[in-house]
Order: structure tokens, then C-alpha cells, then sequence
């Protein structure tokens, strides 16, 4: 799977992106490894199910994994025909996905809207 494009995805057409703001607050370094992914995404070298891209339960819904240390981060996202929209970007801190975190995925990968990638 690849994609032509990435966006954020937004609860309304024109609205301001939770997920940038919380992209933009990870670490540079954690940022520039979920870059890096993104662009291998986009010209098919990396697959879903591999080491550093998942699929997480119903919707479609992917996401890439990167570590710094013992620090897990997740960068989750769904296909849209062959554009890629972010749906959450963050620091994983327990073992399992919390129940928030699930609903807003959910939430998200069913309604919304998204803006350019910037």
C-alpha cells in the first residue's frame, strides 16, 4: 500500500487540526522518524504488518510505531483512496491502548474532515 499525499484530519472542512498540535508536540527527533516512515509509506517501500506499520482493529485504521529508549510513540492514520489522513499522533505510555484513545480512533476514522499537510 503507498499513498500520493498525507493530511491531518479535522472534525470540520477548514478547521484547525488537534492532531498537527500534538504532532508538533512530540520530540523533533520522534518527528523526524514519523517523517521518515511517511515518506517511505508514500513510495511503497514500507507495508502494513511489518515491524514499524500496523493495522489497529476495525476502520482501516494503520499506524506507524517508532521508539526512543524505552519511550514508545504511535503516528495512527487511515487510507482515503490514496491519500493518508492522520488521525492521532502520541506518546504510547501503557501497555495496551487506553479506551479514550479507541473511541477518539474510532470517532475519527468515520467522520471528519481533513486539511493539507504542512
Amino acid at each position: 500500500m503507498s499513498c500520493t499525499d498525507w493530511r491531518w484530519w479535522c472534525a470540520r472542512e477548514g478547521g484547525r487540526s488537534p492532531v498537527e498540535k500534538d504532532f508538533h508536540d512530540l520530540p523533533k527527533d520522534v518527528q523526524g522518524a514519523f517523517l521518515r516512515l511517511m515518506e517511505a509509506w508514500m513510495t511503497g517501500v514500507l507495508a502494513s504488518d511489518g515491524d514499524a506499520c500496523k493495522r489497529y482493529g476495525q476502520y482501516g485504521i494503520l499506524y506507524f510505531r517508532h521508539s526512543k529508549g524505552n519511550n514508545p510513540y504511535r503516528l495512527f492514520f487511515v487510507m482515503e483512496g490514496t491519500i493518508a489522513i492522520i488521525l492521532d499522533a502520541q506518546h504510547k505510555n501503557q501497555r495496551k491502548i487506553d479506551n479514550e484513545t479507541k473511541a477518539r480512533l474510532k470517532s475519527r476514522a468515520r467522520s471528519g474532515s481533513s486539511k493539507e499537510f504542512s
